[in-house]
């Protein structure tokens, strides 16, 4: 079961739609998809799909740590709220 802060993160609760990719997001990922088809270029089936699995693969990963990040910081910001409150 998912924490209901894994449930903001994950955009399956509260306003997650209306959060707007930010131009750096959008600059960095036109390189990304640019390096993956470099690297992709000349390489036969088999190999497009282990490249295929290494991005996947790297992207659990980022998603992961983002997680936590966000969990984390919500956390820390929320007892900043109780000690300015409290």
């Amino acid at each position: 079961m998912k924490s209901i802060l894994e449930e903001i993160y994950y955009g399956e609760k509260g306003f997650y739609e209306k959060i707007k990719p930010s131009e750096g997001y959008l600059k960095v990922h036109k390189e990304y998809c640019q390096i993956h088809d470099k690297l992709e270029e000349g390489l036969n089936d088999e190999q497009k799909k282990i490249l295929d699995d290494l991005f996947l693969a790297t992207g659990g990963l980022e998603d992961k740590i983002a997680c936590t990040h966000f969990i984390e910081g919500f956390k820390i910001g929320l007892l900043v709220a109780v000690e300015t409150f409290g």
